[in-house]
């Protein structure tokens, strides 16, 4: 199993770091050297995964496989179909590297210490908690929500408000998706629809305001309807701004990197996001002299959460190969002659019914990834009275609302260990209510905003 591990450790890192170094160098046979070591990365990490993700990325190769035989699609395109989604695997291979700078100094007491000090309403906490989960969620995703567990758990016992802060933590990673550029439904849409980035975070920060006042208004109310209470600030405690101001950097900086970076080239974001993961790290360690840290931060990084990224690895190539195949046999083209010949003249119900589908497909236990990769290879915008851009901004909603409605759903399961409830309490009972009233909410924005992108 070591030996297992570490092969599969290797190829993934080669895979990236020859990724990364392509995109400016442009050489053949890197490009094919790469090709190469993501399957291989791929066909090691498919025993690794769940039963139901590996059914999954499994049942998508060998339906892929089929069509290409069956087409008589040439041979020589096969690998390049495998490698669809070839930055979005090297994205997320490098993105926990982002994290490692919050380990140079003792940002998370520092946190603690500004909460005990100067939050003393329950409601105010849950809004420190969502913003910064929706801040870090947006650089390292899924390890926001145990990041800010473990700074901020303890002290919602003191307000007793365990159940508001839980949901501050699922609601603040969730929204997240609507403009961050490291989410899979932003990568995988801009990629797939040709849609530069920087289009989407007007919008994406509108909704993401919208879904901050629903749901900071939901937390108040339960708040309100619970024994949550006030408490005393600890006015003894000092508060470093240094460290605060650091913590503020660190989120910030990132992400003006890669606006920069994609901005004044021509390389996508997918292609952006893996430099700046592998260069960020080293340029903070470099300015602040945490050599020693970064070298800490690396050996957790290959020994632990490299592997943790097997799911998107592989369901993100399988996906990606499959709709990649669709596209070369012209299958994909049939899907939009499944919608009711009608349905362009109601753009709100075309909304909420692609919107449907993640929530009907992540029920099934299927990763978003696998239902967001059909649709937008199977559907023609124009079917459904939508612009590519605003086709896009529905995929990428209904990606969030369908995560946030999950039992199956990583943010979910992740929350549900740290807090002791099941998933399913996260999902369908806790938030079922707003999920589907957010759902809602957003389809008649977009339907709004349709008439005008």
């Amino acid at each position: 199993m070591l030996m297992y591990n570490n092969i599969r450790k290797i190829s993934m890192v080669a895979y990236a770091l020859i990724y990364a170094a392509n995109t400016f160098l442009q050489i053949p046979i890197l490009g094919s050297i790469s090709q190469i070591l993501l399957l291989l990365a791929v066909l090691l990490t498919l025993p690794a995964l769940a039963k139901t993700n590996r059914i999954v990325s499994v049942s998508l190769i060998v339906i892929a496989f089929v069509i290409l035989i069956s087409t008589g699609i040439p041979i020589t395109l096969w690998l390049e179909a495998f490698s669809r989604n070839a930055g979005l695997a090297a994205l997320f291979i490098t993105i926990p590297m982002l994290n490692i700078p919050f380990g140079y100094g003792n940002y998370q007491d520092e946190l603690k210490r500004f909460a005990m000090k100067y939050l003393r309403s329950p409601w105010t906490f849950c809004m420190l908690v969502w913003i910064l989960t929706h801040l870090f969620g947006v650089i390292i995703l899924i390890g926001s929500i145990p990041l800010v567990f473990q700074l901020f758990y303890e002290n919602s016992k003191l307000y007793n408000a365990e159940k508001q802060f839980t949901s501050a933590l699922i609601h603040g990673q969730i929204s997240g998706g609507f403009w961050s550029p490291v989410w899979s439904s932003m990568v995988i849409i801009t990629y797939t629809l040709d849609i530069p980035w920087l289009r989407f975070i007007p919008i994406g920060l509108f909704l993401t305001l919208i879904f901050f006042i629903c749901s900071m208004a939901w937390i108040y109310v339960s708040l309100k309807r619970s024994d949550a209470h006030r408490i005393e600030g600890e006015m003894g405690l000092q508060t470093n701004w240094h460290e605060i101001i650091m913590i503020v950097v660190l989120t910030v900086l990132p992400i003006l990197l890669i606006v920069v970076l994609n901005y004044v080239s021509d390389i996508s974001v997918t292609s952006v996001i893996p430099v700046v993961s592998l260069g960020y790290p080293i340029l903070m360690a470099l300015l602040m002299n945490k050599w020693k840290r970064y070298g800490n931060g690396m050996s957790d990084y290959y020994n632990v959460r490299i592997l943790n990224v097997k799911n998107e690895v592989a369901l993100l190539t399988a996906a990606g190969f499959f709709g990649k195949t669709l596209e070369l046999a012209g299958i994909q083209s049939a899907v939009m002659y499944l919608l009711p010949n009608n349905v362009a003249e109601y753009p709100f119900f075309a909304i909420v019914s692609i919107m449907m589908v993640f929530v009907i497909t992540v029920h099934m236990g299927l990763h978003p990834v696998v239902a967001g990769s059909a649709l937008v290879v199977s559907i023609a915008p124009e079917a459904l009275g939508l612009t590519p851009f605003m086709f896009g901004f529905t995929l990428i909603a209904g990606w969030s609302i369908g995560i946030l409605l999950s039992p199956f759903s990583a943010t979910n399961m992740v929350t549900g260990g740290l807090t002791k409830h099941p998933s399913w309490y996260l999902s369908t009972r806790m938030h079922g209510i707003f999920g589907f009233s957010m759902l809602l909410l957003i389809s008649g924005v977009l339907a709004l905003l349709s008439n005008y992108y």
